[in-house]
């Protein structure tokens, strides 16, 4: 019998058209040798002809798309009653997308799907594939959920929210910081407020090399811990003007003292590195509050202490406790006029050399320039060629006034021209030029080096040529009163966050703060109307709540009026106001940053109006030169140790050339203040 005939496989015009479109690209070419020919009318059929299956095949993808997702849509989202199937459904329908039609798979699919109630028309969805381009549409759905659940809970507030209008900048307080399990160690008094002075002594005296090499261990015990905040409290209060010291301060330095004292009961601990650490921070409070009874007892305490532990080469931190035991005790020597003990200065000198490349940053000023020129000062932002060669001549006089030749001290015509060019080759600013922040910077230049000039001109104790530089400074015709806002200063008040130190008057606009330390920087303490107290009084009320004033014989834990005596105005004398003078001017300058790459110049005027302020009646210009200073050293002397103690040294020196006796050939009857009449302070 013949053989059955196969049956003939018939192709479909669509398998035809997917093989051709597979074949050719989905292009149709026509050829023709003339336009006519390629218009003629079989050409444009097989055109209408490739168009139309084009369009029917994309739209039937497009209508298979909508059922698809439709059909999930509408079942994914059952009543209540099946919604952890509905959840299952859609962990299934994520598993199928993209995956290939065998038999295997398909088997898991249904096996998975057994073990759940769905609905007939979900499992035969989730029975057949679905192509890889679905994978979108599969997300949208997602999304549209996500959108729809939250939608059934309302929220607290609907519209438009003002930080999703504006983006807060980067490190923007919102207050201040808070400690709710009490992971800092506390003070015994509730009116000290731990988070409020950890977060001004960061701001105060925070840096990176501090960071690093000191706080580790001031955060390993309560005495150390402690005895930081009493360091950022006593700035605050020269920061707020205060005469007398604030309760907060006073507490914390006695429970500081109490602290150490209990530590050094402990045998074999008396004298380690955590009570020489709570003690020196003591000492710079101290310092800044010009203690001057307390430093003299505190400073022979730890003397003996390190004579206890057989020199400042055994103390720890990797000799960074004996590096800050040193400069500060220098400091503490210089703001009162007096010579250091020897132990610090023989650190000091044994450390006050390093060689340096020549690009790097270092604290130059008239005290310290190891390189023959001023590099650094050279290419900092704030350069002013004006005020690099008046730093220059600063540094010469400086220099040939420390030579060891009695003549060339006092005597020199090289030391006289030298202080004429500095006293008339520099002119003040004028209101007229609408002085800058860089301009502000020159003029308490100018103010500290014609200061400085007429002290070593005169060999007279820096506290004794104020009078003689007030005549000198403030007799100038384009003198005028600085304000603390400069032509280039910020419009809009910074958040406190901004700024790595704030100013020394400047206002920290924390709103937690606010009522506390809040003073107006275009006001001046020395303004003929108001006193420090009448001024917190008068325009700040809520500061002045907050303010106990302790009498002179005690101090009181609560909150007084302050007497009649402390009330009265501090008395105007040229000293005082020459202080008033440049301290106005440096408020102008912007101290926040402390003058960055120019903070050694800023260290040098602290110093040299430190100890020019030390016996000149007025505590609120006492302390605020001693908080500049130590605050400026304090920000440089982790990251700068050496030239740190080469300043110390050097300003040593300068102090004690001036506070020698004169002699008859040092006089000079041409200068200001003759030898006749100065008086010399031993």
């Amino acid at each position: 019998p013949p053989a059955p005939r196969q049956p003939r496989l018939s192709i479909s015009p669509h398998t035809t058209a997917a093989n051709n479109a597979s074949a050719d690209g989905g292009f149709q070419f026509i050829v023709g040798s003339s336009l006519k020919e390629l218009k003629s009318k079989k050409n444009m059929t097989v055109v209408r002809k490739k168009a139309m299956r084009h369009y029917l095949a994309n739209d039937k993808e497009d209508s298979r798309k909508k059922s698809s997702v439709s059909e999930q849509a509408r079942h994914v989202s059952i009543d209540s009653a099946g919604s952890r199937s509905s959840i299952r459904s859609q962990e299934a329908i994520k598993t199928t997308v993209g995956l290939t039609t065998s038999n295997e798979l398909a088997r898991e699919t249904r096996r998975t799907q057994s073990s759940t109630t769905r609905p007939p028309a979900l499992q035969h969805s989730q029975h057949t594939s679905l192509p890889e381009a679905h994978v979108p549409a599969v997300e949208t759905i997602e999304q549209g959920l996500m959108k729809l659940e939250l939608e059934l809970i309302e929220p607290p507030r609907k519209g438009v929210r003002p930080y999703d209008v504006q983006n807060p900048p980067l490190f923007n307080s919102f207050g201040e910081g808070v400690d709710p399990f009490r992971t800092m160690f506390q003070s015994s008094y509730p009116r000290v407020s731990v988070e409020r002075m950890k977060f001004l002594c960061a701001r105060f005296f925070g840096t990176k090399a501090m960071g690093m090499h000191w706080i580790p261990t001031v955060l390993s015990a309560p005495h150390t811990f402690l005895s930081t905040l009493s360091c950022a409290s006593a700035h605050l209060d020269a920061v707020l003007e205060r005469d007398i010291e604030s309760v907060e301060t006073s507490l914390l330095r006695q429970e500081v003292m109490h602290l150490i004292s209990r530590g050094m009961a402990h045998p074999g601990q008396q004298v380690n590195d955590l009570n020489i650490t709570a003690l020196i921070q003591l000492i710079v409070s101290e310092v800044i509050g010009r203690e001057r009874i307390s430093l003299d007892i505190h400073e022979g305490g730890l003397e003996r202490m390190i004579t206890v532990r057989e020199g400042l080469d055994k103390l720890g931190l990797n000799g960074y406790l004996a590096s800050t035991c040193s400069w500060v005790l220098l400091e503490s020597a210089i703001l009162r006029e007096q010579s250091p003990r020897r132990i610090f200065v023989d650190y000091c000198t044994s450390r006050s050399t390093k060689r340096y490349p020549p690009s790097a940053i270092l604290p130059e000023s008239p005290l310290y320039r190891p390189r023959q020129q001023f590099n650094t000062l050279r290419n900092s932002r704030y350069y002013q060629k004006m005020t690099l060669n008046l730093l220059e001549n600063v540094n010469s006089m400086t220099d040939l006034f420390l030579s060891p030749t009695q003549f060339s001290r006092c005597g020199s015509t090289t030391l006289q021209s030298y202080y004429k060019d500095i006293t008339t080759r520099y002119p003040p600013i004028s209101k007229d030029q609408k002085p800058t922040q860089s301009d502000y910077k020159y003029e308490a230049i100018r103010i500290a080096a014609v200061f400085q000039a007429i002290a070593m001109i005169n060999c007279i104790p820096l506290s004794h040529a104020l009078p003689l530089a007030a005549n000198v400074v403030l007799s100038s015709n384009n003198l005028f009163a600085p304000s603390s806002r400069s032509t280039d200063s910020p419009t809009s008040p910074l958040p406190p966050m901004n700024l790595r130190h704030d100013s020394l008057t400047s206002s920290v606009k924390s709103s937690s703060y606010a009522r506390t330390i809040t003073l107006s920087p275009s006001d001046s303490y020395f303004d003929d109307s108001q006193t420090s107290i009448n001024f917190v009084t008068n325009s700040h009320p809520t500061t002045a709540a907050s303010i106990s004033h302790p009498s002179f014989s005690s101090v009181s834990t609560s909150r007084s009026s302050m007497s009649s005596n402390a009330l009265r105005p501090p008395e105007h004398t040229a000293s005082t106001n020459l202080l008033a003078h440049l301290k106005a001017t440096l408020d102008a300058s912007n101290l926040s940053e402390a003058w960055q790459d120019m903070a050694g110049v800023l260290l040098w005027i602290g110093l040299t109006f430190g100890a020019a302020s030390h016996n000149v009646g007025n505590r609120v210009l006492e302390k605020w030169y001693s908080a500049l200073s130590v605050r400026t050293s304090t920000l440089l002397s982790f990251q700068h140790p050496e030239p740190i103690h080469s300043t110390m040294l050097k300003m040593t020196r300068i102090v004690e050339a001036l506070r020698e006796p004169p002699s008859p050939s040092r006089t000079n009857p041409t200068m200001a203040g003759t030898g006749k009449k100065r008086k010399t302070q031993i």
